[in-house]
């Protein structure tokens, strides 16, 4: 059976089952969590660990070294659907070509405020930019187009099979499963569950798509992904007040109905999702 209650971030099977669940977060456990983790982890025949940094921590309190093998991160093992472009293409034409689009995905309940506010003082600047908001949850739809409309923006719901005029300030993607088309028909990624202490998203997608990706504080569930990407084209900020400025910064970078990006960082990229 499995041994539950060693840690909140570990789950350990006994008999012939390795490691069941990967250690996740062990930057944020307090000493008493490290010192609990140490005697189950000496009885554990295998640990598979996501990076080099992670395996370090690990045999730091007192995981055996022979034991633990450097998986790296799954997130990186996923292809872009077939036809992704050609769809994307679409949906901005549909959008209007010749406006910017930042597209807010896996958006949190108590995010979707900063980012009304970001794209009140983003549009004093790039007046036709069109905010795609697709919340995480799908349950979350319904208040959030009701949120946006309620704060005097007009927004057209996926759901709606309506489209997207010159006047549209606000696109909510109420639908399952379409946020990386919406990625490949943006400009500029924001990636949620950062600005709330939920650790974030997935950055791999828009990146993999040639987008700049902006992402709040909170990202400690992919403190990997945020390093490899920093350099190239993520940009994380301190909280929503500095969303506004990372924005126009990428948007800067746009040029005829594309960005400019690192063309080596996304390589990299692209590379380590095909090996």
């Amino acid at each position: 059976n499995p041994l539950y209650g060693v840690s909140p971030y570990l789950r350990i099977v006994q008999g012939d089952t390795a490691l069941d669940e990967i250690v996740n977060d062990l930057e944020h456990m307090t000493v008493e969590e490290y010192q609990t983790c140490a005697p189950a982890l000496r009885q554990v025949r295998h640990i598979i660990a996501q990076s080099e940094t992670d395996a370090r921590r690990l045999e730091s309190i007192g995981a055996p070294t022979a034991r633990i093998t450097v998986s790296g991160n799954l997130k990186f093992d996923f292809r872009l659907p077939p036809g992704l472009i050609e769809e994307g293409e679409s949906i901005r034409t549909a959008w209007g070509t010749q406006r910017r689009v930042l597209v807010a995905g896996s958006t949190h309940e108590g995010e979707e405020e900063l980012l009304l506010e970001a794209l009140r003082q983003l549009r004093q600047q790039v007046p036709d930019c069109l905010l795609v908001l697709v919340p995480r949850h799908p349950e979350r739809f319904a208040a959030v187009g009701a949120l946006c409309r309620r704060r005097g923006y007009r927004t057209v719901l996926r759901s709606e099979r309506t489209f997207c005029t010159a006047g549209t300030d606000i696109f909510v993607g109420n639908t399952m499963g379409e946020l990386t088309l919406f990625y490949a028909a943006g400009d500029v990624a924001f990636v949620g569950g950062s600005l709330v202490p939920h650790g974030g998203h997935n950055l791999l997608e828009p990146a993999a798509l040639g987008l700049p990706v902006a992402t709040g504080p909170h990202v400690f569930n992919f403190t990997e992904i945020c390093e490899i990407l920093q350099q190239a084209f993520v940009e994380e900020k301190q909280g929503g007040g500095r969303l506004k400025k990372a924005v126009l910064a990428m948007l800067s970078r746009y040029k005829n109905n594309g960005v400019q990006v690192s063309a080596h960082a996304e390589d990299k990229v692209q590379a380590m999702m095909t090996h």
